[in-house]
């Protein structure tokens, strides 16, 4: 029986050595969510970022992506797409991300592109259908690509919404 396990845990250690031989980068996400709460000190208006445990119409959210390439070789191209989250709307011009290629969907993320080319189809009052800009608020989705990540390297990417 001991022999039998023995040849299992040598057979496994030898089709892991060349996974192990072979680098690799490997990017982990952290998403961190924060509410704006505004408050007036010695006369100031103040803004804090605390955790978004709860929520009211109206707050504004600040959503941070942390990246972190616990790989061995650079992580190159990374892209990140996020949803932007039900029953919020995102702010223009919030989205932030060094060293990344920023854009946008309003398609519920099938297609991508800069902001100021995303279309969306409307229906008129007389039910004909028209094509126009997109607002910001109707974004559904945001798009990173990382240029490059190194190995052991780390940065984040982030936005900022509204609650409906």
């Amino acid at each position: 029986m001991k022999f039998k396990s023995m040849i299992l845990t040598a057979t496994t250690l030898f089709l892991l050595l060349p996974s192990l031989a072979w680098a690799k980068p490997r990017v982990e996400l952290k998403v961190e969510a924060l509410k704006e709460v505004k408050s007036v000190e010695n006369g100031k208006e103040v803004t804090r970022l605390l955790p978004a445990d709860t929520v009211k119409p109206g707050q504004v959210l600040q959503y941070t992506i942390r990246y972190t390439n616990t790989g061995d070789e650079d992580a190159t191209r990374v892209v990140v797409n996020n949803p932007i989250p039900k029953g919020t709307v995102y702010l223009a011009e919030t989205a932030y991300g060094y060293g990344s290629k920023i854009t946008f969907s309003a398609d519920g993320g099938k297609t991508f592109g800069p902001a100021d080319t995303l279309k969306v189809t409307v229906t008129r009052a007389d039910g004909s259908k028209t094509t126009r800009k997109a607002m910001a608020a109707e974004y559904t989705h945001i798009r990173w690509v990382i240029t490059k990540v190194p190995a052991g390297g780390s940065g984040s990417v982030g936005f900022k919404v509204r609650v409906k």
